[in-house]
């Protein structure tokens, strides 16, 4: 059984500031080509802010790393843009920095396709 060390770093202030927007709760996912999941979660995000989060074999060289930041939209959209890297058990690093727009109480994927393998990120916002 492989064991992981998981490691969050949450920077975002969940007060709000004088006319700040409200936090957004996201709940993510990031899957390989066979669906297994890499790293997922449920945080509350300020928007205009950022988190990170990283996850680490307790052996090994596989490593995952997510970033996402939200900036408000007119019309109530948000862009979302996130990096993503991941380090491979053969030791082959992906790195991957999509943007894409998601509304409150919608969802929203985004997939990397690439010799023998793919990364799916998949966000519900709330």
């Amino acid at each position: 059984m492989q064991k992981w060390l998981v490691l969050l770093t949450f920077v975002s202030n969940l007060a709000l500031a004088e006319g700040g927007e409200p936090p957004v709760r996201l709940t993510f996912e990031v899957q390989s080509a066979s669906k297994a999941t890499l790293l997922s979660g449920d945080l509350a995000l300020q928007p205009n802010r950022a988190t990170s989060m990283e996850r680490h074999a307790a052996a090994g060289p596989e490593r995952q790393s997510l970033s996402l930041e939200l900036s408000p939209l007119e019309g109530g959209g948000l862009l979302v843009q996130a990096t993503w890297s991941d380090v491979t058990p053969d030791g082959a690093t992906i790195r991957w920095e999509p943007a894409f727009i998601i509304r409150r109480g919608g969802d929203a994927s985004v997939r990397l396709d690439f010799p023998g393998g793919a990364r799916v990120l998949r966000l519900t916002a709330s």
